[in-house]
Parts: C-alpha cells; sequence; structure tokens
C-alpha cells in the first residue's frame, strides 16, 4: 500500500481589533496520505508549495517513560495545489467520440402547433 507522509507548515493569522489580520508563527502537523492520492503527491508536490486538503484527524496514543502520548497526523483525502498561489495547467483527456450505435435518434411526431 502506497503512503505518503510529510511534516507541513500551516499558516497562522490573528485577527486585529482594527478589522485588519496579522501573520503569527505557524503550526506544524504530520499529514499522510495513502492508495493512488499517495502516489500522485509524491509525483506532483514539492517542498514550498501551498495545497489544500480535506481529510480527517487520527489519534494514535502510546505510551513512553510511563507517560500517555496521543500523536496526531492529518489523513487527507482529497489534496491539490492551491489555485491562489500556484499556477499550473489543467490537462484533461479528449471526450470519446459519440458511439453511432447508441445515438438516439430524431422523433417522428410532428410538432403541435399552437
Amino acid at each position: 500500500m502506497a503512503r505518503f507522509c510529510a511534516r507541513v507548515g500551516v499558516r497562522q493569522f490573528r485577527q486585529n481589533a482594527d478589522g485588519s489580520t496579522t501573520q503569527v508563527e505557524p503550526t506544524f502537523h504530520d499529514l499522510v496520505i495513502f492508495h493512488k492520492t499517495a502516489e500522485r503527491a509524491y509525483e506532483a508536490f514539492r517542498k514550498g508549495d501551498t495545497f489544500v486538503a480535506t481529510g480527517y484527524i487520527n489519534q494514535n496514543p502510546y505510551e513512553r517513560h510511563g507517560r500517555r502520548i496521543v500523536h496526531e497526523e492529518f489523513v487527507a483525502r482529497h489534496i491539490g495545489h492551491d489555485l491562489v498561489l500556484t499556477q499550473y495547467v489543467v490537462e484533461r483527456k479528449q471526450p470519446a467520440p459519440p458511439d453511432p450505435d447508441l445515438a438516439i435518434a430524431p422523433a417522428t411526431e410532428p410538432a403541435l402547433g399552437l
């Protein structure tokens, strides 16, 4: 099973009383992606890329030196480059030509005139 792991920084902002925002220190988290998405992420992303992801938090409790520790990781189910900060070209597959055997025949009933 393919698995992609990375340590990622999340930008943080503070709302000021005057309505402006101030960027504060980022927080850092473990990111993990599985299966085909992991393979594609490995090919598509590089250090410093900005991305958007959806997923869930997985908590893995373990014990170290008699203390219970909970390790959290973000499991991304969907991930892509941030459109606001990244320029790229989308390559789409050409649609298949229509199958003439499946074409819908034109209506044979006369149109009603009103």
